[in-house]
C-alpha cells in the first residue's frame, strides 16, 4: 500500500508539473498578450498595450500583467495588473468573472477613473480563429498601494471596487497625503451617466487638496475625444480637523458635487480660530485655469488669531463678524484666494488696536484736557466696522466707523493685502468728556454741537500705524465755524 500510494504521489506530482509546463506555456505566449490586448481595447474603446504577461499559480490562478498602457494621448500606465480567477476558468480559457487588482502604481486619476466607467466598445466578433483566452466581464477591481495624481496633488490609495449590473460599487476608499486621512464608500449608479454618490469621512482634511484633486474631474481633460462624456458625482463630507487656505479648523461639513465643468461645495462649514465659517465655493473647471467664486459667513472669531495667522501678531484684538464674496482665479485654490476681488461687510467688537495713540496725539496737539486720560484711552474700542471693496491686492471702505469710550471716529482710505501698509483720511470726534475738558482753543474746532471733531491722517502700517492732524483743515474748520457763529449773533440782533 505504501508503494502504491508512493506511487500515486509521484504521478501526481508529474501531472501537476507537466500540466503547469503546458499550461504556462499555452497562455504566457504572445498569442495570448495580442489577443488580450484586443479584448481590452475594445472594452475601454482605447489601444491597450501589454509590456509581458505571465502565469501565476499562487494565491490564486490568474495572470500577471506588468507596464500595461492604455490610450495614445494622455495614457495611462500601469506598472504591474494581477487579473485573478479560478482554475477550471484559466484552464477552460473563457473567465466570465475577473478580479484585477493594480499594485504600486503611479496613476492619473480622472483618466483612470475615465476608463474604469467607458462603456464597452462594439466590435466585430472574431470569427476566424479560436481565442486561447476570453475575459467576459470583471467582477472587482483592488487598489494596493496605488498613487492617484489629479492636476498637481497626489494621494496614495488602498482601495475596493466590485462592478454591479450597471454600476461600479467603491465598498472602501483610503487615502492619505501629507495632511488628508480620509476614507470614502458609495457607489456609481449609473456607468452611462457616471453619476453617483460618495460619503467622505476625514480624520483629517487638506479642503484645498481635495478641491484641487476634484477639479481635473469636472473639466473633461481627462477624455481622449472632443466631446467629455456625462459626469455628475455628488458626495457627503465631513472632517474631525483639517487645514483650508492654510489655516487650521475643526467639525467640517460640506455637500459636494462635481459636474462637467463646475466643482462646487454647498452647506460648507467648519471652527475657524475660536469662530464659525459658513458658506460654499465654487469653481469653473472648463477654462485654462479654475475660476473660484468664495461666499460665505463667519461669527465669534477671535480676531487676534486671525491677525496672527495673518503675520501681523499683535495688531488688533476683538471678535469678528463678517460676511461677503469674493472670486478669484488660479491653479491653486490659495492663489485664487489672494488674488481675489469682491465685497465684504466688516464688525468687530469689543478689542484693542495697540499702539493707536490719537487722544495723545490729540493732547498733544491742542493741550491737555482738565483730568488724566484714563488707562487705555485711544485703544480700546466698542466697535469697529466697514465694507470692504477687496481687488488688485487692496481692501478699499468709504465708510469706516471707530467707536471707543473717548472718541469715534469714521473715514475712508485702504489697507495693502500684501504689506500691510494703510492710508486713511479721518475726522476724530471727541467724547463729550474730552469735549468738555478741552480748552477754549481747542473747542473752537467743533463741527457742530458739543463734540470736538478733527481732521486726521493715518498712515504707516497695519502694526504701527501714525496719526497727523491736520491743522490746516481744523483752522478751515474753526474760521468757518466762527463766521458761521458771528453771523447767527449779527442775525440774531436784527431779528430783535
Amino acid at each position: 500500500m505504501r508503494k502504491i500510494a508512493l506511487a500515486a504521489l509521484v504521478l501526481l506530482f508529474v501531472v501537476a508539473l507537466t500540466t503547469t509546463l503546458v499550461v504556462r506555456s499555452w497562455l504566457a505566449n504572445d498569442r495570448i498578450k495580442s489577443t488580450l490586448e484586443v479584448q481590452a481595447s475594445a472594452a475601454v474603446g482605447e489601444p491597450v498595450h501589454i509590456g509581458t504577461l505571465d502565469v501565476r499559480w499562487f494565491p490564486r490562478p490568474g495572470l500577471t500583467l506588468d507596464n500595461v498602457t492604455v490610450g495614445t494621448v494622455r495614457s495611462l500606465s500601469i506598472d504591474r495588473m494581477l487579473l485573478s480567477t479560478g482554475l477550471r476558468p484559466l484552464l477552460s480559457g473563457h473567465i466570465a468573472e475577473a478580479d484585477i487588482a493594480v499594485e504600486r502604481s503611479q496613476l492619473d486619476a480622472p483618466r483612470f477613473f475615465a476608463v474604469l466607467t467607458a462603456p464597452a466598445a462594439k466590435t466585430e466578433p472574431q470569427t476566424h480563429a479560436v481565442l486561447p483566452l476570453t475575459i467576459d466581464a470583471i467582477r472587482s477591481i483592488t487598489l494596493r498601494d496605488v498613487a492617484l495624481t489629479s492636476g498637481r496633488r497626489t494621494v496614495l490609495v488602498n482601495a475596493d471596487l466590485a462592478y454591479a449590473t450597471d454600476g461600479l460599487t467603491i465598498r472602501r476608499f483610503d487615502a492619505r497625503s501629507n495632511i488628508t486621512q480620509l476614507t470614502a464608500s458609495g457607489a456609481i449608479t449609473d456607468l452611462t451617466r457616471r453619476a453617483g454618490h460618495l460619503i467622505i469621512d476625514a480624520a483629517s482634511l487638506d479642503l484645498d487638496g481635495l478641491i484641487e484633486f476634484m477639479a481635473p474631474f469636472g473639466s473633461g481633460s481627462a477624455e481622449p475625444a472632443s466631446k467629455p462624456n456625462p459626469f455628475d458625482i455628488s458626495a457627503q463630507i465631513s472632517a474631525k480637523a483639517g487645514r483650508a487656505i492654510g489655516a487650521a479648523f475643526n467639525d467640517l461639513a460640506a455637500a459636494s458635487r462635481v459636474t462637467n465643468g463646475r466643482v462646487t461645495l454647498d452647506g460648507l462649514h467648519f471652527l475657524l480660530f475660536g469662530g464659525r465659517f459658513n458658506g460654499g465655493v465654487a469653481a469653473r473647471t472648463d477654462g485654462p485655469e479654475p475660476q473660484y467664486d468664495f461666499r460665505g459667513s463667519i461669527t465669534g472669531v477671535d480676531v487676534a488669531r486671525l491677525v496672527d495667522f495673518a503675520g501681523a501678531p499683535g495688531t488688533i484684538s476683538g471678535t469678528l463678524q463678517a460676511r461677503g464674496s469674493l472670486r478669484g482665479a488660479g491653479s491653486s485654490v490659495r492663489d485664487a484666494f489672494t488674488t481675489s476681488s469682491g465685497s465684504s461687510q466688516v464688525v468687530v467688537r469689543n478689542g484693542r488696536v495697540p499702539r493707536l495713540e490719537i487722544v495723545r496725539t490729540v493732547i498733544l496737539a491742542f493741550g491737555r484736557p482738565a483730568t488724566e486720560r484714563p488707562l487705555g484711552s485711544g485703544e480700546e474700542f466698542r466697535e469697529l466696522a466697514a465694507d470692504l471693496a477687496v481687488g488688485g491686492g487692496r481692501a478699499t471702505t468709504h465708510n469706516l466707523t471707530f467707536a471707543s469710550r473717548d472718541f469715534d471716529m469714521r473715514g475712508e482710505g485702504w489697507i495693502d493685502l500684501r504689506t500691510q501698509t494703510l492710508d486713511l483720511n479721518v475726522d476724530v470726534i471727541l467724547s463729550r468728556e474730552l469735549s468738555s475738558q478741552a480748552g477754549r482753543d481747542l473747542y473752537r474746532y467743533a463741527a457742530k454741537g458739543e463734540r470736538i471733531m478733527l481732521p486726521g491722517r493715518i498712515t504707516g502700517t497695519v502694526a504701527h500705524p501714525s496719526i497727523t492732524l491736520d491743522t490746516a483743515q481744523a483752522l478751515e474748520r474753526a474760521l468757518k465755524n466762527t463766521i458761521k457763529s458771528r453771523a447767527k449773533s449779527l442775525l440774531d440782533r436784527i431779528i430783535r
